[in-house]
């Protein structure tokens, strides 16, 4: 197991690299396990009800978080090993060749489709309004979450390979040029960099008023943020 295990309120999930799914409960125990006969590098996403995630075969496969019951698989792409984030009745997530997707999470219906150009491993970031995703090429895309129309777009001349932190008025990307970006979400403008010793390659962590980015050789750098009225 290679990608983020899998929180639900009677249990823990995890995805192996083979594409086998397993619940255990908060004992332990094992209550089932499912094989989806595809290898898997995306970390799942859960509703409660749907456990959603991808394969190297492009497919998208949702299970019964009760039993474990696969209830749908649809072939949306080449190779999914981006990671999946659901918001309400929908779901989003990018594939190998550059397309960051909105499907329906009851249904694996394709809402719509936006093409960065180049290949997608982290999970989309959203708010009320919109949906922000990087690629390995090291651009950042800010999208209309109902139509997937383009917002702003942003280059870093880096890699994106890290899911950021997304604020009201901050995105906070880790870059794995050994930077981490801080950007404006209204115009997609760099505001400031942080440069580091080494590659920043954990999601940034806020949690009350500390700021926490973690680097190899595990390192955590810890950061106090000051609110401004």
């Amino acid at each position: 197991v290679q990608n983020e295990m899998l929180k639900l309120n009677d249990g823990i999930v995890v995805l192996s690299d083979n594409g086998e799914l397993i619940k255990y409960n908060l004992i332990g125990t094992r209550e089932w396990s499912t094989l989806t006969e595809a290898n898997s590098k995306s970390s799942p996403a859960s509703n409660g009800k749907l456990i959603l995630l991808g394969n190297e075969k492009g497919e998208l496969i949702a299970i019964s978080t009760e039993d474990g019951d696969i209830k749908y698989r649809k072939k949306l792409s080449s190779n999914i090993e981006g990671d999946i984030c659901i918001d309400g009745p929908n779901a989003y997530f990018g594939d190998n060749n550059g397309n960051l997707f909105s499907v329906t999470v009851a249904e694996g219906i394709i809402n719509w489709r936006f093409n960065t150009k180049n290949k997608i491993l982290v999970s989309p970031v959203y708010d009320e309004s919109k949906i922000i995703v990087g690629n390995l090429a090291g651009d950042i895309f800010c999208v209309n979450k109902t139509d997937g129309k383009l917002i702003w777009k942003t280059s870093t001349n880096g890699v994106i390979n890290t899911t950021p932190l997304l604020l009201t008025n901050f995105l906070i990307q880790p870059d794995f040029n050994k930077k981490v970006l801080f950007i404006d979400t209204q115009t997609g403008k760099i505001q400031k960099i942080y440069e580091f010793e080494r590659r920043v390659k954990l999601s940034p962590v806020l949690y009350d008023g500390i700021l926490y980015l973690g680097s190899d050789k595990g390192i955590i750098n810890a950061y106090k943020t000051v609110s401004k009225d």
